[in-house]
């Protein structure tokens, strides 16, 4: 089997110790304490206060939350941070929202948390209003995609990533490569490989 990156070790599901950040010259409340790297003002919007981050969801590989964030005219507004062992989500994010802005939620900001083992980073975001029982209608989806994909220019000429991003918690292998096929084919033969092995 190719060689394709390491696995990211699991979270325990409550994402790294950290001390709570200050915002507003206040400890963060909640019940997910965010690293001061995070809450500091800087990352966000000028003139927000961050007033309390709770858990949103997790799996074993990302952990996540929501952040309420209040301007000094009362006006909320809701930030999701990610927490990963793998920093290819954030530059990901970014690149998908430069072309496509109304495609992803807009990346905030992003970098790596203050614990030193093992290397985590964070990945900030602005809310989407998504209603629960909400799907997405397949037409503009796919129309997205095709604008998506019409629209970025390779900063090589080629296909693939300057980082490794994860697939799960499958690091892919996006050494550029001036064919498409060869590069997907290579997506498909690591999964099939690694189908393989674990059944």
């Amino acid at each position: 089997m190719a060689d394709e990156g390491e696995v990211p070790p699991k979270f325990d599901g409550k994402g790294p110790v950290v001390s709570p950040g200050v915002s507003g010259g206040k400890v963060v409340e909640g019940d997910f304490p965010l690293d001061q790297v995070v809450t500091c003002i800087d990352k966000f919007p000028l003139g927000y206060i961050v007033r309390s981050c709770h858990r949103y969801g997790s799996s074993e590989w990302t952990v996540s939350a929501r952040i309420e964030a209040t301007l000094a005219n009362g006006d909320d507004k809701s930030f999701f941070p990610r927490q990963s062992h793998a920093r290819g989500r954030i530059d990901s994010m970014n690149e998908l929202y430069k072309v496509s802005p109304d495609f992803v939620p807009k990346p905030w900001a992003g970098g790596s948390l203050s614990v030193p083992n093992p290397p985590t980073y964070y990945f900030l975001c602005v809310s989407f209003n998504i209603k629960a029982d909400q799907e997405p209608d397949p037409v503009r989806l796919c129309e997205k995609l095709v604008t998506l994909h019409k629209k970025r220019v390779s900063p090589t000429g080629k296909f693939g990533f300057h980082l490794r991003p994860l697939r799960g918690n499958v690091p892919l292998n996006t050494t550029w490569n001036p064919s498409w096929v060869d590069l997907f084919s290579r997506f498909f033969r690591y999964t099939i490989d690694l189908e393989e092995i674990i059944n």
